[in-house]
């Protein structure tokens, strides 16, 4: 069934592609977002006819809080579209408020903001090339609300990074006794934009890391690197540095503290607190 219904679909989506790029004239890139499980033997199809590729994945629900799978979309669709740009459109609602259709039975559960965070820089640090937000015009709380202004605010900030090469000649080890865990571990992401620097550390497993080595820093020698967002500032001894990591937990480092946005409001976004009616719903 899903041969004979590409047969008939995949052409006109050729065509449609081919008629938006006629009827633009300022060469803009085409895109196509995909569910996260979309049919990888029918994607790529179209794969060589668009630019961008990339999926939508909304994970935190009142039954499931796995946010890998994001870690896990990202991988997936880097592999399907083989070289080609990959876009995450991550969540800005809870499931309830979409309706009957999609949210009927359930609680209503937002992601907090620190989970917000780690979706969004465990899709950075896989190598995603963009991050979009769905949902919002849902959005029943002000409170939520914020706490997305406060992410996409602070990935604003880092933009001349996250528009940079990366440095390939860094490397992370663990200094302690390994855990058993079914996590993707943790990973560094470092970048240079002008005379200043940043390091990313995502902690992907389900356990914390108390010894995460990066060591290659050898340019940043004797330099302190800033936590934005935090007070654990790193000296830049031997080339190195040691980190650590609660579960799930972001790490932001740089050589310059200007990086650090000013808007605070949103940054303490908990469920706990809303579930508590801590929050004012706009219902």
């Amino acid at each position: 069934y899903s041969n004979e219904k590409a047969g008939e679909i995949i052409p006109k989506l050729l065509e449609g592609i081919a008629t938006v790029r006629d009827l633009d004239d300022r060469d803009r890139p085409v895109w196509i977002n995909e569910a996260v499980e979309s049919d990888a033997r029918m994607v790529r199809r179209y794969m060589d006819d668009i630019d961008i590729t990339g999926c939508d994945i909304y994970p935190v629900n009142d039954r499931n809080r796995r946010l890998t799978r994001v870690t896990e979309g990202v991988e997936r669709w880097k592999k399907i579209g083989r070289g080609k740009p990959v876009w995450m459109v991550l969540q800005a609602f809870s499931w309830d408020e979409l309706g009957e259709y999609h949210g009927g039975g359930r609680e209503r559960t937002y992601p907090t903001f620190e989970e917000s965070r780690f979706m969004a820089y465990t899709s950075i640090v896989h190598g995603a090339a963009g991050i979009l937000y769905w949902g919002s015009n849902y959005l029943q709380t002000d409170e939520v609300r914020e706490s997305i202004y406060a992410l996409t605010t602070e990935l604003s900030a880092l933009q001349p990074f996250l528009v940079s090469e990366e440095k390939p000649e860094v490397t992370l080890d663990f200094l302690e006794i390994p855990q058993t865990t079914e996590g993707f571990g943790v990973q560094c992401f470092v970048r240079k934009a002008g005379e200043d620097w940043l390091i990313v550390l995502v902690n992907e497993d389900e356990v914390k890391h108390m010894g995460v080595e990066i060591s290659g820093l050898d340019e940043l020698e004797g330099k302190t690197l800033h936590q934005l967002y935090g007070k654990d500032d790193l000296m830049v001894e031997g080339g190195e540095i040691i980190a650590r990591l609660r579960p799930f937990e972001v790490k932001v480092y740089s050589t310059s503290p200007e990086y650090e946005s000013d808007r605070t409001e949103g940054r303490d976004f908990g469920w706990d607190e809303a579930k508590e009616g801590k929050i004012d719903s706009q219902e």
